[in-house]
């Protein structure tokens, strides 16, 4: 388990229809909730790579290290925002 990184989200088990992975809730004081992340946003794309569903997000996370920073690519009610995130 040791390395693996988190990004502090908890994943809504919903359909987006192939349009990102919805949250539904973050961890309180997670790398997600530091960076302004919210529920009900939905994850479009990680550092430019689009992110369709749970699967590609999960499949992301897996390339990422620990204290990285990234960029996390958000539709938030139909607005688009980046969010950038230490892990």
């Amino acid at each position: 388990y040791g390395n693996r990184v988190k990004l502090g989200v908890v994943p809504a088990f919903e359909d987006t229809g192939n349009k990102g992975m919805k949250i539904s809730g973050v961890t309180e004081n997670g790398p997600a909730q530091k960076a302004g992340l919210m529920s009900g946003d939905i994850i479009t794309g990680i550092n430019n790579e689009t992110i369709n569903n749970i699967y590609d997000y999960m499949n992301r996370l897996q390339k990422l290290k620990p204290g990285q920073k990234i960029t996390v690519q958000v539709n938030r009610n139909g607005e688009k925002l980046n969010f950038d995130v230490q892990l």
